[in-house]
């Protein structure tokens, strides 16, 4: 890469041509500039770095009380459900709007294993390249430019509430559940200790 600019970079420099590069494709759908200093590898090896730090705020190996600070919101949705439940006619959506480290901390607390896989390893500097590229924790993935997540709600034959839940509009299945579409009772008790 050096060699592409002439000139001496810094992790700091390359760390930020990558961001660069990132918001080449996600805000001008091309990657003709600043993604051609990247070849597939040195992309994976940043992507890894920003998984390593991001896994340790965010993701599961992060302190305890992250696990919780998306807590307010889990409260939030599940009144606007129970508000849906009680009155169906007034509830048809509600939107709330934040931040992709929200996302990552959701993903985390939900255990959506679709998403972050099942591998319970720490993400580290040190571990087989081979084996970090199959890892569960991948900002790419879990909370890309423009990340959401959604929960519908149903209803059955016999009237018994259930859920599906997508994350960039993808059916996540959680993994209580047998598929995407779930009793909303798993998601409740998966919940129990978030909701306030």
């Amino acid at each position: 890469m050096e060699g592409k600019l002439g000139a001496k970079l810094t992790v700091d420099h390359i760390s930020t041509l990558y961001s660069m590069c990132g918001y080449e494709v996600s805000l001008f759908a091309q990657s003709g500039t600043w993604c051609t200093l990247f070849d597939p590898d040195t992309s994976a090896l940043m992507e890894l770095r920003n998984d390593i730090k991001y896994s340790r705020v965010y993701g599961p190996f992060g302190a305890n009380i992250n696990r919780k600070l998306a807590c307010a919101l889990f409260t939030a949705i599940f009144q606007d459900i129970d508000s849906a439940l009680r009155d169906p006619p007034k509830a048809v959506s509600t939107f709330r709007f934040g931040h992709a480290e929200t996302i990552m901390f959701v993903s985390t607390l939900l255990r959506l294993e679709d998403v972050l896989g099942t591998d319970n390893s720490p993400i580290t500097g040190s571990m087989p390249f081979s084996r970090a590229q199959h890892r569960g924790f991948k900002t790419s993935v879990i909370a890309p430019f423009s990340t959401n997540l959604g929960i519908e709600l149903y209803r059955d034959q016999r009237d018994q509430p259930f859920f599906r839940m997508l994350l960039n509009e993808q059916g996540v299945r959680l993994p209580e559940c047998h598929d995407e579409f779930c009793s909303l009772g798993v998601l409740r008790n998966k919940l129990s200790d978030a909701i306030g």
